[in-house]
Parts: C-alpha cells; structure tokens; sequence
C-alpha cells in the first residue's frame, strides 16, 4: 500500500544568477517530512543562497519549488510556514527574550490554541531558557541568544525549519553541546530542519542526510555514514574528513577486487589491491582514498602493506595522527600508541578499506 506522504520541500532544476555569476545551477534535491537535511560545502558553494530561495527571500532565476506540495513561486515569505535562524541571530536590543520570542505571534496564532504567553513559556522551556523571559537579550551569552533565536523561529508552528550556519560564531565546545540539544529538540517537534554549515563534522554528526555542495551543484546526497565511507567523487573524498587518495592503474579485475598500480614520485610502481565497489576494467585510470584511520601503523595481518617514514606525529590525547612520507608522497595515519618522529613503520590496509573513485 502506497504512501501519499507529500515530501516538505522539493527543488527541481532551480538557478539562481546574479549577472553572469551562477550561484546556485540546476539543483534538484527533495527533502522528506520531518528530515534533519544538511547543505555543507566551502564558502561561496550556493548553500546559503539555497536556503533563501526555500525561504522566500530570493526567487529562482529558473526552475521549480514546492513546499509541502505546493508550488510557491511567488509567495512571499511570510506567507510560507517557514521558520528562519540566522548567523547573527537577528535579536531585537529593544525587546526582552520573551517578546522577542512572541515577535512572530504578532502575525499568526499560536498553534494548539495556546496563549502567546502560553507558547512563549513552552518554547522558552524547550530550549532550556525558562527563567529569561524578562531578561534583556544582549545580557545573554552567543549560545543563549542563539537558542532565544531558535525559540523564536519556532514560536508560529513553521512547517519547515531554516538554519543558516547558527552556530558558527560559537567556540567548538559549545558548538558541540548546542548541536546535541537542537538535535534533540528537532527530534521532538517532528519538525523538517534544513541545516547549512561549512563544518563538516557538525554536518556528519547532526543530519539524517547531507548534501555536499561545490560551485552552486551538488555533488553528492546520502547519509553522513554513506558519504564517508563510499564518497561519489574526489571533491567529496577530500572535503568530508581528511582522506589519503591514490590514483593508478587497473592492472587486474578478480571479482569484487581489483589490483591498482600506484606510480609513487620516485618511479616504480607498487600494486594494491581494492575493493572493486564499481565497475572498472583493465586499464582504467582510477583515484582510491583510504580514511586515515583504516591504515593500520606498525605490524599488523593487512593484505597491503608499505614501508614509510614517521615525518611529523601530534599527540591529541585519545589517538596519534602520524604525517607518513612512502617514496616521495605523503600519507595520513591516526595511531592508537606512540610513534617516534623519524621512525621506519610498517603501513597497511585492507581492500574492503580502500574506496575506489572514477577518474576526473
């Protein structure tokens, strides 16, 4: 039996120009009902200006959006059920944290039937703020005034939820608390969440779906284990987490593995063997990346093995990253012990940890 569960939002072949400049170029994504969906990508990869079309702010230079099914073209936002956070959060000095809270009641009714001051102290106790009301906003720390600004977002009953980089102004321990709870809180209401950021462990570590972006075109959609592990393309192998990419040659297909011959700077070739995760042929030219945690330093049964040099080793309390030099390239390591700059190890992997990308 079939599901007539319409998604929340829907992008089909959307522009966005500024002249000559593209920002955003043929994007086509849907976001499903009560997801956590995240854009992440370098500055100036039309993230943010993704999420203005959704809200209203801008309009397409050409294609199609739909919000809960409907086409909105033309609909200006506050006529779209959608609840925006900012950067700068965008708190109003004048105010206390309750009525900035209640601001966007002065346009709709709360929903349920609540009382504006009913559903400014209900959200005010959903983001942990309950005893703020009456307090002045500028008296509050970044993360404070950055909960007020969701609280308030909220405050209308949005359909959709609209974050553009939050948290980016925050310090990195207390990025990491805020994301837990407004993880927490989506999860809660039910609320479909559209999330920018350009930090990609806060994108891998808060989303049901992520879509990395470059140059105005998404690369690749899936969920942050999926994109991780199996990237579509280069750009997503190096961008999503530090990465070590190899290319070569198909010298060998057997199976699910295939034998790469990697040209190191200093001439000879050295033959690995990779998981054939698509379809490749004898000949072929291919990129392989294997994530600095599966190569495993020291002696260890790994049907790959390299012999490097130790050039630089941070200690960072749980485990090592260990910089490698093998024959003139440099490798990334992260080891469970101590390591001796200068130190000849042993390197390894196995192929079901080498991920193969087709040649650009």
């Amino acid at each position: 039996m079939g599901s007539d569960r319409r998604p929340a939002a829907a992008l089909e072949g959307v522009s966005k120009r500024y002249g000559e400049t593209a920002a955003v170029a043929d994007l086509s994504v849907t976001i499903e009902d009560g997801e956590f969906f995240t854009l992440v990508g370098p500055s100036g990869c039309g993230k943010t200006t993704t999420l203005r079309l959704l809200a209203g702010f801008e309009a397409p230079t050409t294609g199609r959006i739909e919000l809960g099914g409907e086409d909105v073209a033309g609909v200006p936002p506050e006529d779209r059920e959608v609840g925006v956070v900012f950067q700068e959060y965008a708190l109003f000095p004048h105010m206390t944290v309750g009525e900035n809270v209640g601001y966007g009641l002065s346009f709709a009714d709360p929903p349920g039937g609540a009382s504006r001051d009913e559903r400014v102290a209900e959200l005010l106790a959903l983001v942990d703020l309950g005893e703020t009301a009456e307090r002045d906003p500028t008296a509050l720390s970044g993360g404070q005034r950055q909960r007020v600004a969701l609280a308030r977002a909220l405050a209308p009953g949005p359909e959709l939820l609209l974050l553009d980089e939050p948290m980016s102004a925050l310090d990195a321990r207390l990025r990491e608390r805020l994301r837990v709870q407004l993880r927490e809180i989506q999860s809660e209401l039910g609320i479909t969440t559209i999330y920018v950021t350009h930090d990609q462990e806060e994108a891998l570590a808060i989303s049901d779906r992520v879509a990395v972006m470059q140059d105005g075109r998404i690369e690749q959609v899936g969920q942050p284990r999926e994109l991780y592990r199996r990237p579509a393309t280069q750009f997503v192998a190096e961008f999503l987490g530090e990465n070590n990419l190899l290319s070569g040659r198909v010298t060998a297909v057997d199976g699910e593995t295939a034998a790469v011959a990697v040209e190191p700077p200093d001439g000879t070739p050295v033959e690995f063997a990779v998981a054939a995760d698509r379809t490749v042929a004898v000949d072929d030219r291919v990129f392989f990346c294997v994530r600095p945690e599966r190569l495993t330093v020291g002696a260890g049964e790994t049907e790959n093995e390299l012999a490097a040099t130790a050039r630089n080793v941070e200690f960072l309390g749980a485990t090592t990253r260990v910089h490698l030099e093998w024959r003139g390239r440099e490798l990334l390591a992260l080891a469970d012990r101590a390591i001796e700059p200068g130190a000849a190890v042993t390197v390894g992997f196995d192929p079901e940890d080498a991920h193969v990308l087709p040649r650009e």
